[in-house]
């Protein structure tokens, strides 16, 4: 029931850690040879996937995206699947929005610690992606599961 608060609070936590982390770290070596098509590459998917991510708030309720709608114990709008707009293209448009942007960020910045970071972020994506589908597979049952087969996870088309 409060596994959004739990999921979010981890989140802020581990990314103020890795920001910090990020920050502090001056003698990473690169992993690419840094070059201005990587740069403007970079940028381009970095606002695609920021775009995304504000496209995708916009389909949310906050108090429910938080976990704050359950501590009031309000009750939830479970009553209808939504596969239209980004629905359509993948299951979660937020966290396809952040691994397009998190790529970005790499080919701006290509080194070890930002590769590492960039990795380590879609791991807890899936996880976070993963115990997602489990809870929206409780609450929609056989229409959720359809819905699986036809439209990929994270990558649109793709997985």
């Amino acid at each position: 029931r409060f596994y959004r608060i739990a999921y979010n609070l981890l989140f802020s936590l581990i990314t103020g850690a890795i920001v910090y982390w990020l920050i502090a770290d001056t003698h990473s070596q690169d992993v690419l040879v840094p070059h201005p098509v990587l740069q403007i590459t970079g940028r381009l998917l970095a606002i695609a996937g920021a775009v995304l991510m504000v496209m995708s708030f916009a389909l949310f309720d906050m108090g429910e995206f938080t976990g704050i709608a359950y501590l009031k114990q309000r009750q939830l709008n479970h009553d209808k699947l939504r596969i239209e707009g980004l629905y359509k293209h993948v299951r979660h448009p937020l966290y396809f929005g952040l691994i397009v942007m998190l790529a970005g960020i790499f080919l701006i910045k290509p080194t070890q610690m930002y590769l590492i970071t960039v990795l380590f972020l879609y791991v807890y994506i899936y996880i976070g992606a993963t115990l997602e589908e489990r809870k929206l597979a409780q609450v929609f049952g056989q229409d959720y599961i359809t819905y699986c087969a036809t439209v990929k996870m994270l990558i649109p088309y793709i997985f």
